[in-house]
């Protein structure tokens, strides 16, 4: 009785009609429900909207309820932040609701990309296969170690390289190759850092090697002058074979 001439047609055939006839008798049945129960039939409406209101929140709350336990046990962080701006859209508006969700991500990605940075040392066993195994503690005089990157070198990571990065106060005469593949320097801190790094190693007597330099990462270079310092004989672009760079 709610639908209109718009609508009828779908709500028949929803309901199990075949013909014309079904219009004829929606059109029957709207006229003596109006005639007798008209102060009913005039909350049709609302009360159908209300309905579906309902019926959707809780098709929405279901579903997102579902996804929710999934990402809590995936992240608890970021489901929290979901909780949060749940909470914020519920008790103030939706613009609050989006920045207040944007906010929240940007500070647990910067606090978790900033820990996520570390080095790894790379060696060969006996049969010439690569493995990864902890960087040492400090680079020995004479020494030629492999040091790889991981994790995202951005500028909420840059300022904790120097903790983690192997000493090399005492490194007479000792090469640093430092494999960077699929690295950029994102910040003009992380080039602070590398050009920091080859001074030092120069100024002990040291020789730092870029292994596996992408054509991002050479244009860095080569706009900051860093290409220059470190020397052409000592930077080693990459290539489709994976650790050919490393072991020319």
């Amino acid at each position: 009785p709610a639908g209109g001439s718009l609508s009828r047609t779908g709500v028949n055939v929803s309901g199990g009609a075949r013909s014309r006839l079904s219009g004829m008798c929606a059109s029957l049945m709207m006229i003596v429900i109006l005639f007798f129960f008209g102060a009913l039939a005039e909350l049709i409406p609302l009360t159908g909207l209300g309905a579906l209101l309902t019926v959707i929140g809780v098709g929405v709350m279901l579903r997102e309820g579902r996804i929710l336990r999934r990402a809590w046990a995936t992240s608890r962080a970021n489901t929290a932040i979901a909780g949060i701006t749940i909470l914020a859209g519920v008790f103030t508006d939706l613009t609050v609701a989006i920045f207040t969700g944007v906010v929240l991500s940007l500070i647990v990605y910067a606090v978790t990309a900033s820990g996520a940075f570390r080095f790894l040392a790379l060696t060969r066993d006996a049969e010439g296969r690569w493995r990864e195994i902890p960087p040492p503690a400090a680079l020995a005089p004479g020494e030629v170690a492999v040091v790889e990157m991981r994790g995202p070198a951005n500028f909420a990571s840059v300022h904790s390289l120097d903790d983690i990065f192997p000493d090399t106060t005492e490194a007479q005469g000792a090469t640093l190759v430092l494999r960077v593949r699929d690295r950029n320097l994102e910040s003009l801190t992380g080039v602070e850092w590398l050009e920091g790094l080859h001074a030092t190693l120069s100024r002990n007597g040291a020789r730092l090697v870029l292994a596996e330099v992408g054509p991002e990462l050479m244009r860095t270079l080569e706009a900051t002058g860093l290409a220059d310092e470190i020397g052409g004989a000592n930077i080693f672009p990459a290539s489709e074979v994976v650790f050919a760079a490393t072991e020319s």
